[in-house]
């Protein structure tokens, strides 16, 4: 919703500029009863003479324009609300701002329809109105004279219009470079790049969660032991702030195990953040002499690698969240505990929508050794991938050789010559190292505990160590009654003081292995995840990747009934486009209400928020995606003021082309103020400037690209296509 508000602030002054703007038209009329008073001391000179003659132009002004105001405001609404019923998890996120836009615009609607002409009429009526200024009369004149010249070649200027789409797709696709000879499994470098294209966009939030798993069944205790070196080495950072740990609880989602939790790590402000340059006064960095000064006299904290704890952090998220990595990974191996660091956005995003990673290749099939050699190739693919995209990093087959264990192996041949069966091996055995319960105490009336029975440590385990052959080496009772076999050794069968005994090496061996910690299912299939992580700040491209990807598991041969398929933000990329497309295409069948030529602008500027996307090097992701579907609203909202005006125009029987050069004129300066306002309103989003302002940037620079283009070039193809429309409604010839 704040990100809704902040996308407003352009917007909200849209409706009452416009109307100031009309209100103000009027008044610069020489005719209007406002600049013709009553002459002072006259008898006419009264005041309700002077409210009525000060209330008359802006009445006028605002019946005018009041008709264009609700139409576009009401249009710019319906291009937002059906973003807050999109599904999934990125519909959570943007259903907020959706509401925020919509109401922040309806109430800007009502207010210049009400407030803003009260007020136009008690502080604008009944004074000269200044004269235009030299810039605006120039670009005026210069607006004029190309819609002049475009009116009289309008099938030149549709088509220039409708070209942008070519350009468009070429910015998508990119064009590749045929005369580079093509290296053996490389694609070839584009002569033009492609736009990139991502989930979410990559930002500094100033914050990120560690994430860490000690082996399975670990009690809580010892998690939290280990937990607490984590915060060790947080505390010695000297750019993280606060943070705050979280191990074996509960939350709404879902339940945390007692191996695992997070820690939420908040940075100090960054230092090259323009928010931080306003609060705090503007020094020099560190010297070597200043470092020892503070550290020796004040006594504060130091890393001993670049510089001493300050108020504020130099480098960038990204960098200490790398740091405290490959200090964790330092701390612990694998089996110890598993520890991963990710922004606070990717980590919501994977708790909602289920995925590990951004990049995640999911294998299906019945068998899980199978999976877990097939991973392993899948794992070469992607390192492979890694070599020529640095983007690409922490790949996880998630290959983990799990708790070790001692497999017992029966042979039920040689335990049948001794009267015993599998089940009676693995109950003495169990009986052995795990014991027995003897009986029972009862506690209370409704507390009974078991008292369990069992050998000494230091005989089951060993003094120093477990020593695996003394699982080979115990004693198994034979039972009694059971006749010697013929082939079986007297040494093997002898009688102990308790009967009959045999050593477990006699009938079974044992293997080391370590058995899966986990095994998953995906509707009722066996499934194995191979994950990794994008960095975006690197020019990772989420749809690159998954094309590498796709092209590059064609070369790895699968079992027959086993089969691959992307996952993580993938699939949730194209479920979220897939939902913005819909609505798309909802508002532009909602839109032939409307007069068909509006749409002809949007071309040209949705392709000048591609171009813009691609000079600054953006990704096209579901912010961006949106900012295309705020933008179609912005063309709407201007295009409506055009039309209607040249509608009345026509309406009190203006000719054609005066009607057009007359509306262009008119409503050029109320666009241009609009065009303007939106443009500066979203440039600290353009900019980046604040902590997570990332996430809104994508947004606003596709706006503003495609503003742009609609504020200098588009304004003059609605009144061309109004002119071949109504020319061929008449069935006349195209010249005029």
């Amino acid at each position: 919703s704040l990100g809704g508000l902040a996308v407003a602030i352009g917007l909200i002054i849209d409706d009452t500029v416009v109307v100031i703007e009309n209100i103000a038209r009027h008044l610069e009329k020489k005719d209007s009863l406002a600049f013709q008073p009553a002459v002072q001391g006259s008898p006419a000179d009264t005041p309700e003479r002077r409210v009525a003659a000060a209330l008359d132009p802006v009445g006028a002004a605002s019946k005018e324009i009041t008709g264009a105001v609700v139409g576009s405001t009401l249009t710019t609404v319906l291009v937002f609300l059906p973003l807050a019923f999109i599904v999934g998890v990125y519909g959570q996120f943007f259903a907020s701002l959706s509401w925020a836009l919509s109401i922040a615009v309806l109430v800007s609607m009502v207010i210049s329809l009400t407030l803003i002409p009260v007020f136009a009429a008690k502080f604008l009526a009944g004074r000269p109105m200044p004269p235009p200024g030299p810039i605006y009369r120039g670009m005026a004149w210069l607006y004029e004279l190309v819609l002049s010249l475009a009116l009289r070649v309008p099938w030149l200027t549709l088509t220039g219009s409708l070209a942008a789409l070519v350009i468009g797709v070429v910015l998508y696709t990119g064009i590749p470079d045929w005369r580079t000879p093509q290296e053996e499994g490389k694609e070839p470098p584009p002569l033009l790049s492609p736009l990139k294209t991502g989930l979410m966009p990559a930002m500094d939030e100033g914050a990120f969660v560690v994430d860490y798993w000690a082996p399975s069944g670990t009690p809580l205790a010892e998690t939290e032991a280990k937990a607490r070196i984590i915060e060790e080495v947080l505390s010695e950072n000297p750019d993280v702030e606060a943070y705050v740990r979280r191990t074996g609880a509960e939350l709404g989602l879902f339940a945390t195990a007692t191996n695992r939790g997070d820690i939420q790590v908040v940075l100090r402000p960054d230092e090259n953040d323009p928010l931080s340059l306003l609060r705090k006064p503007v020094r020099p960095p560190f010297t070597e002499v200043e470092k020892e000064v503070h550290a020796l006299h004040l006594d504060l904290r130091t890393t001993g690698r670049e510089y001493i704890r300050t108020k504020y952090r130099r480098r960038s998220m990204e960098e200490v969240r790398k740091e405290i990595e490959e200090e964790l990974a330092e701390k612990f191996t694998e089996h110890q505990m598993k520890i991963e660091t990710v922004p606070i956005i990717t980590d919501e995003l994977n708790d909602l929508s289920g995925a590990n990673k951004p990049v995640e290749v999911k294998l299906f099939g019945p068998d899980y050794h199978e999976l877990d050699e097939l991973a392993e190739k899948v794992g070469k693919v992607l390192k492979e991938l890694k070599n020529t995209n640095k983007s690409i990093h922490d790949i996880d087959e998630a290959v983990y050789a799990g708790n070790p264990d001692l497999a017992v192996k029966i042979d039920g041949v040689r335990a049948a010559r001794f009267g015993l069966t599998p089940e009676a091996v693995e109950r003495q055995l169990n009986a052995m190292f795990f014991g027995q319960v003897a009986t029972q105490v009862r506690e209370s009336a409704l507390r009974v505990t078991d008292v369990r029975v069992r050998y000494p440590d230091s005989y089951r385990f060993g003094k120093d160590r477990f020593d695996p052959q003394r699982v080979l080496n115990q004693w198994l009772l034979i039972p009694e009654g059971a006749p010697p076999l013929p082939g079986v050794a007297p040494s093997l069968g002898h009688t102990a003081a308790l009967g009959r005994v045999v050593p477990v090496y006699a009938l079974a061996e044992i293997k080391r292995r370590r058995t899966t910690e986990e095994q998953w299912r995906e509707n009722q299939r066996p499934v194995h995840y191979v994950t990794a992580e994008l960095d975006e700040e690197k020019g990772g491209d989420l749809g690159g990747v998954v094309a590498d990807i796709h092209r590059k598991m064609q070369d790895v041969p699968l079992p027959a009934g086993y089969s691959w398929e992307m996952g993580g933000h993938y699939v949730q990329q194209k479920a979220a486009f897939k939902s913005f497309s819909v609505v798309m295409l909802v508002f532009q069948f909602r839109s032939v209400m409307l007069p068909l030529l509006i749409f002809l602008t949007q071309p040209l500027s949705l392709v000048s928020g591609l171009f813009a996307l691609w000079i600054t090097g953006t990704p096209l992701n579901i912010s961006s995606y949106m900012g295309a579907i705020l933008l179609i609203g912005l063309d709407m909202k201007n295009g409506i003021l055009l039309v209607e005006y040249i509608q009345q125009l026509r309406h009190d029987g203006m000719e054609l082309r005066p009607a057009l050069l007359l509306a262009g004129r008119t409503r050029f300066r109320p666009i241009l103020m609009t065009s303007l306002a939106s443009i500066l309103g979203l440039a600290p989003l353009a900019l980046g400037i604040g902590p997570g302002a990332q996430m809104q940037q994508p947004l606003a620079i596709m706006v503003i690209g495609g503003i742009t283009a609609n504020m200098l070039f588009t304004r003059m193809i609605i009144p061309v296509g109004y002119l071949v429309m109504e020319r061929r409604r008449q069935r006349k010839p195209l010249a005029v």
